[in-house]
């Protein structure tokens, strides 16, 4: 995320396997107008409560997103959560919800609302 930002305003950075970052000197920032992308995290909590309690309809959230917590919707299609996922919105509805696996090593914000989705979560017989 970071280098596509620095990218926007005018800065330029290759990597190798993202272990190795070459910053070409004398670059200079390009002033611009910047629209930031709404929070997986934040967000993440609405999803689940909207899977839990009840239609909800969260708008914002990018699909697209190299943001990590994007993975919350990983675990609610796991789980069973109803949801429709469109450009420029995603609506969860109440759901019969089902133990999930995920790990979220790389989204350790996503801890809260993972927790409240598996405490709802029932384990299947068989």
């Amino acid at each position: 995320m970071t280098i596509s930002v620095l990218n926007d305003f005018g800065i330029s950075i290759s990597n190798e396997n993202y272990e190795l970052f070459r910053v070409k000197g004398q670059q200079k920032y390009l002033p611009g107008t910047y629209n930031v992308e709404s929070d997986w995290s934040g967000g993440s909590f609405l999803l689940v409560a909207g899977a839990i309690n009840g239609d909800l309809k969260v708008t914002g959230l990018r699909t697209g997103s190299y943001q990590s917590d994007m993975a919350i919707l990983k675990a609610l299609q796991q789980a069973g959560a109803v949801m429709k996922i469109s450009d420029g919105f995603i609506e969860v509805s109440k759901s019969a919800l089902t133990a999930f696996e995920l790990d979220a090593t790389e989204s350790p914000d996503l801890f809260p609302p993972l927790v409240t989705l598996a405490s709802i979560a029932r384990v299947s017989q068989g």
